[in-house]
């Protein structure tokens, strides 16, 4: 289940040379956690939107105005789906108490009857479900929508009337993935249509988890965000129709590697990876998974929760150890460590008593933390969702079909954006930032820090709590 929280906006404009225009999103702690057995201008230029890194949903956010006069609306970011939509304030959820004892409390909501720009387009067409069983349904209208001080003009979004998501949902994937039967053009589409950015192509940049808030820049990248050189690799069409619709890329190694360099590998041959902001976990197939847990003397409880359990001290044991991913044969090789990927994060379910953790661990249940890497059901899609995307700073060309990534450069307080222009054959080869210095413990310690803050209950759910309140972006079906 999605978890809710209040966050509070402070809006503030920051004029560059480029007319990059930052939206700062602040959290609020005070959010209400259900229990653990709940159910589980006007010119082509880059403009960027500050993300909120919402450590208790595990899910990252912008804010948002739509309608006429704007509306203030805090959405979840989704590189896995192409729908935008809203939660109408009239909707199921927003007015019952017993759905949102159930679901969580409502975020923003959108008062069709107050925007003058509002017009229907399909009433009772808007039906989508997302991986984590959650979604919504409504009617399709199109509005004006502001995105910092860009407003892009009629686009076609969905108004639910009905949801089990907290939130709605700015989707900036393929336009051919949205979810009506009826083709339209996604905000992505629609921002090049109206000449807002040059090319059909944006960079995220996620941060890392202790940070409040991370940043998406369309039609351009930041040099100061990365480390080295971006790498370019093709997106994968869907083997059965040819068609490309999500940003599934090809994963040819994925190994452990210590600080004495000895290395584990964990793959076979290459396997297809979507790359989704909307997801909060990792989701490898299970003999994978499962080559991973024995290299970490991890505990599969996934049949129950579900979650995975391992030992807090490989947080700060080896800082040097990650695990290393490399995409396409001599694509770019992105390093994830244990401490960005291993959660203190259970403990205040331990004991309330609503986990009771399994005997055979293997290490002290004392010192348990959660894993961000999850085994995916048989013939599900394999993500990879923020556990990984945190440490990647990735170029999501739709114009082209390409990724390009390099190792994020955690916590850059410097800024040099470059434009990607219209008539460009792929993303600018700038090199990055240098190295900075590798993982300490005060990096690895992140988690616990958090623990400390708010009422406590955002470590028990930080990074989706690994399964218990995971967002699992992505739409693959319609309800």
């Amino acid at each position: 289940m999605q978890l809710t929280t209040t966050l509070f906006v402070a809006l503030a404009t920051t004029a560059t040379a480029q007319r990059v225009v930052p939206v700062h999103i602040k959290r609020d702690h005070s959010a209400k956690v259900p229990s653990l057995n709940s159910r589980m201008h006007r010119r082509a230029a880059p403009f960027d939107e500050v993300l909120a890194n919402n450590v208790t949903t595990g899910a990252y956010f912008a804010t948002v105005e739509v309608g006429s006069p704007g509306q203030s609306i805090t959405v979840h970011v989704d590189t896995g789906s192409s729908d935008v939509w809203v939660l109408a304030k009239d909707s199921d959820l927003c007015v019952s108490t017993r759905k949102q004892t159930e679901y969580g409390y409502c975020l923003d909501t959108f008062d069709r009857s107050a925007s003058s720009s509002y017009s229907v387009v399909d009433s009772g067409g808007f039906e989508i479900e997302y991986l984590d069983g959650s979604g919504a349904s409504g009617d399709y209208f199109t509005d004006n929508i502001n995105v910092g001080t860009l407003n892009v003009k009629g686009v076609q979004m969905g108004l639910a009337r009905k949801s089990t998501s907290s939130w709605g949902m700015l989707g900036i994937g393929y336009g051919s993935n949205v979810a009506s039967s009826t083709p339209y053009l996604s905000i992505i589409d629609q921002m090049l249509k109206q000449g807002l950015i040059g090319i059909k192509a944006y960079s995220l940049y996620l941060n890392d988890l202790e940070a409040s808030t991370g940043t998406i820049l369309f039609g351009g990248i930041d040099t100061e965000k990365y480390i080295d050189t971006l790498k370019t690799v093709p997106i994968l069409p869907d083997p059965r129709t040819g068609n490309i619709t999500h940003f599934s890329v090809a994963l040819s190694s994925l190994s452990s590697v210590k600080g004495d360099g000895s290395k584990t590998e964990f793959l076979t041959e290459q396997l297809e990876v979507i790359l989704d902001s909307g997801t909060t976990l990792t989701y490898l197939p299970k003999t994978t998974a499962r080559k991973i847990y024995t290299a970490l003397n991890a505990y599969d409880d996934s049949a129950r929760y579900p979650l995975v359990y391992v030992d807090c001290a490989l947080r700060t044991a080896d800082p040097a150890q990650v695990l290393r991913y490399q995409f396409g044969a001599n694509g770019p090789i992105i390093e994830v460590s244990l401490a960005d990927i291993i959660f203190d994060d259970i403990k205040p379910f331990i004991q309330s008593g609503d986990l009771v953790l399994p005997k055979t661990l293997g290490f002290s249940p004392d010192n348990a933390c959660s894993l961000g890497l999850q085994p995916s059901s048989e013939g599900d899609v394999h993500l990879l969702g923020d556990s990984f995307l945190r440490s990647a700073y990735v170029v999501y060309d739709l114009t082209h079909n390409t990724v390009s990534m390099a190792q994020s450069n955690m916590n850059s307080t410097k800024e040099n954006i470059i434009e990607i222009a219209a008539s460009a054959t792929g993303i600018p080869s700038a090199t990055g930032a240098g190295a900075p210095p590798k993982a300490t413990s005060s990096s690895a310690n992140s988690a616990v820090g958090l623990a400390r803050s708010g009422s406590g209950w955002e470590a028990a759910v930080m990074a989706g709590a690994a399964g218990l309140f995971t967002v699992a972006g992505g739409v693959w079906f319609v309800l």
